[in-house]
């Protein structure tokens, strides 16, 4: 309320209602939306106000309840009717604008209502001084438990998402299926000390409920009964809560006196560590003997046994030096076998810890420890590889096929193979009592093979240092790289989950992915491989996994996964973890043009109404950018809202007309464009939350950069004329000219024609005139050959006419 107005939020912002509430009091008690999209307000002095929306806002209808000083609680049923409770602990009904008082004879033994609520088919429940009881349509029917006293002083009814009752009487809490008692909460303490507000419960996911104490604090009850108190000894700022919310996602938020703004939420992981009380931070190997007890190898000379809560520790005797960094692991006998740096390895029998054989025969060191289903102990080091078995330890060399090479990971297949990772980037396998190398050729080389498991469908999965995740089946490498969507390189530690998950331990958290979308990946059926990460959000103290020890992980009888880290070690229950079915909203925060802030432009405009409606609804268009002419350096900052793992939120995004495909941009929230052509374009980004749900609508912004004259359509149409018509003028002229230069050359040619045809003429003139005149004189020589002087003239002359003389 403000100034007695009630405030909104439509559209992400918040608006004051128009129309003031017509109240003499500003303080609201209780509100609720009906199934019409009605508002009921109620607050104190019995006041009722009733909401009704016509064109865009709302109109007030203001009640009065009889006999009540204020109604403190609100349900509505399935048709539509506002059930309510007042503070003096009488039950009422709502309908048709008339207040009701629930009669006598409605079937409950109790009159003295102290709770109401319904649970998820809409069905009425209240909690009366003698019994439960639900609302059949006609009376109340009991719901009391049977397997506990016939009558029970209700104080609070709360359902949950498994269709359980948690019901708190005057000194327990309790949880019924049915009319079965089936959980009871302990450790509880139902007296709290007076406070300004009542307790409070609220339904909480997978089967819970969380209490809340103005002044004590926050509680948590799971599905078992089980409690857990959060308050100020806990971490909790301060310990008076004012308000308490629920998201879909199941994050707590609660509003602290003095404490501002908190957010509570599960650990998927539970670190299992002395704390402080060791020096050593850092874990190296983890197991589990014959009793259920988890062994933990640590940085330091010490080794850790923890059971129920509880840790104890084991130093090895010092010969020579002290040991560091070790190793454990159970074997077929169910002996735990303790190996370290420098000081050897050791077995823990009943009487105590013994040396199977001297610290020297193998070098001091070990590795890697991995107990076979025959019965065997292997042993890895820098030295080589070993193998103890009935009682006699044995060294491998180049005579069996293994050749120099440090062992840093050991594993078993289903048919009883042996397979080992070296530092040289080498797979070896035992079989038949030879080895066989294999090795990847790619582009990465030897990079140390750091953890290995054989999985049941025969296939070896590979850690390795720096190279990512390797797959190795029938002589075939497949790589996964951070490329492929492997959060991390460094792959030290393998688990496989009881349904088939592989769970692998990085330096950037532990990730969890699907073996069917390896393989898919492996066939070459997918581009990429959705892994799910876990970071510090999911209660990892470090998100360094340890590596170079072996087994740095490991699967107990329970289903539990434990791992490794920097500091300490983490437990997880894979079939614990919920799954987030929420796809997270998608939000365009920022523009920037030229590194200044662009706020987009949101037009709107209203649609016409639909079927004879009235009104029809107010749609926006899309928000809009516009950039003036040129080259623009481009920022879009954008958001996916998920607060399970704000860290995991992954985004793909795409500029419609410039990107040929989605731009995989993995958690960062920018997109940057150079240059972009004058055009209209669309820019989409979609989201996905931890566990690989997209927002498929995701965010759109429109976007438009306008050209210079020169680049617009106009221009390039009357470019297009002009270009069009002087290329046909100069084609024109180019052709007229070439037609003159022809016709100008056929003349030409007619002219020396015409001159050779008169020179010929005259040739053949002046020869026939010699011709003819030769002739004459022939006939005269003939006629004067007795004549020899007058002969020989005849004949000069006949040769000068000849040569044209």
């Amino acid at each position: 309320m403000v100034d007695g107005h009630l405030l909104s939020r439509r559209q992400g912002s918040f608006h004051l209602e128009s129309q003031q509430l017509p109240t003499p009091l500003s303080w609201i008690h209780s509100l609720i939306f009906s199934r019409s999209n009605e508002v009921m307000i109620s607050s104190f002095g019995g006041w009722l106000f009733h909401g009704r929306s016509q064109s865009g806002t709302n109109r007030w209808e203001t009640f009065i309840a009889p006999d009540g000083d204020s109604l403190s609680a609100f349900c509505e049923d399935p048709e539509g009717r506002i059930w309510y409770r007042t503070r003096d602990a009488w039950l009422g009904v709502f309908a048709n604008q008339q207040f009701s008082r629930m009669p006598t004879n409605c079937g409950l033994a109790g009159l003295v209502i102290n709770a109401l609520t319904r649970d998820a088919e809409g069905r009425i429940w209240v909690g009366t001084d003698r019994e439960i009881a639900v609302w059949d349509g006609r009376q109340f029917i009991n719901m009391t438990p049977t397997n506990g006293e016939p009558e029970i002083v209700v104080r609070q009814l709360v359902f949950t998402d498994d269709r359980g009752l948690w019901v708190r009487d005057e000194t327990r809490l309790r949880k019924c299926l049915g009319r079965a008692w089936v959980a009871a909460a302990a450790p509880w303490d139902g007296h709290f000390q007076p406070a300004v507000k009542p307790l409070e419960m609220y339904g909480g996911a997978q089967g819970g409920i969380w209490v809340v104490h103005y002044s004590d604090g926050i509680w948590h009850v799971d599905r078992s009964g089980r409690v857990a108190r959060i308050s100020h000894k806990e971490g909790l700022p301060a310990n008076h809560v004012e308000s308490w919310f629920q998201d879909r996602e199941g994050n707590i938020w609660a509003g602290l006196s003095g404490g501002g703004l908190v957010r509570l939420r599960r650990r998927t992981f539970q670190q299992v560590w002395p704390g402080e009380s060791l020096p050593e931070r850092a874990a190296r190997s983890v197991c589990e003997d014959a009793a259920g007890a988890m062994w933990f190898g640590t940085s330091g000379d010490v080794f850790l046994r923890w059971q129920e809560g509880q840790f104890s520790t084991l130093v090895p005797p010092v010969e020579t030096t002290s040991g560091r960094d070790g190793t454990v692991c159970l074997d077929a006998a169910g002996r735990v076998w303790l190996g370290t740096v420098l000081n050897g390895a050791w077995v823990l029998e009943t009487n105590g810890l013994r040396r199977p054989f001297p610290a020297s025969a193998i070098g001091t060191v070990v590795r890697a420890l991995f107990a076979d289903r025959a019965g065997r102990v292997w042993i890895g080091n820098e030295f080589g590889l070993y193998c103890w078995e009935n009682g006699a330890l044995k060294t491998f060399s180049a005579q069996e096929g293994f050749g120099p090479g440090l062992v840093y990971a050991i594993t078993e297949g289903k048919d009883g193979t042996l397979w080992f990772g070296t530092a040289e980037g080498e797979l070896r396998q035992f079989k038949g009592g030879r080895f066989v190398t294999y090795r990847p050729q790619d582009r990465f080389g030897a990079t140390r093979f750091w953890a290995l498991l054989a999985d049941h469908d025969g296939v070896v999965w590979i850690g390795t240092l720096g190279g990512g995740l390797l797959r190795f089946e029938e002589g075939q490498f497949v790589r996964y790289t951070m490329r492929d969507g492997l959060p991390n390189e460094h792959v030290s530690q393998i688990l496989e989950a009881q349904r088939g998950d592989l769970w692998l331990g990085t330096r950037a958290g532990i990730a969890r992915v699907r073996k069917i979308d390896l393989d898919q990946f492996a066939r070459g059926e997918t581009k990429s491989v959705p892994f799910v990460t876990y970071g510090k959000f999911d209660g990892l103290p470090s998100v360094e996994c340890s590596g170079g020890y072996q087994p740095g992980c490991w699967r107990s009888r329970n289903g539990s996964l434990w791992f490794t880290t920097a500091k300490g070690v983490v437990s997880v229950k894979p079939k614990d973890i919920p799954f987030n079915p929420w796809p997270p909203p998608v939000v365009i925060e920022e523009v920037l043009v030229d590194g200044k802030v662009h706020s987009p432009a949101v037009e709107s405009r209203r649609p016409e109404a639909a079927n004879g409606a009235k009104f029809a609804p107010h749609r926006p268009c899309l928000p809009r950018v516009e950039m003036g002419p040129g080259r623009h350096y481009l920022e879009i900052h954008f958001t996916g809202l998920s607060f399970i793992a704000p860290d995991k939120v992954q985004f793909k995004y795409r500029m419609e007309g410039v990107d040929p495909g989605w731009v995989e941009a993995g958690n960062q929230r920018l997109a940057i464009y150079n240059f972009i052509p004058p055009g209209e374009y669309r820019f989409r980004v979609l989201a996905c939350n931890n566990d690989g749900v997209w927002n498929e609508e995701g965010a759109t912004l429109a976007l438009e950069v306008r050209p210079y004259f020169w680049q617009t359509l106009w221009f390039k149409i009357l470019g297009g004329i002009l270009l069009v018509g002087g290329s046909g003028g100069a084609i024109g002229f180019y052709e007229r000219r070439k037609a003159r230069r022809k016709l100008e050359r056929v003349q030409q040619q007619r002219a020396l024609e015409r001159e050779r045809a008169r020179i010929a003429k005259d040739i053949h003139d002046d020869l026939g005139a010699n011709l003819t005149r030769i002739t004459l004189l022939s006939d005269s020589v003939r006629s004067d050959l007795g004549d020899t002087a007058q002969a020989e003239v005849h004949l000069d002359r006949i040769s000068a006419t000849a040569r044209g003389k």
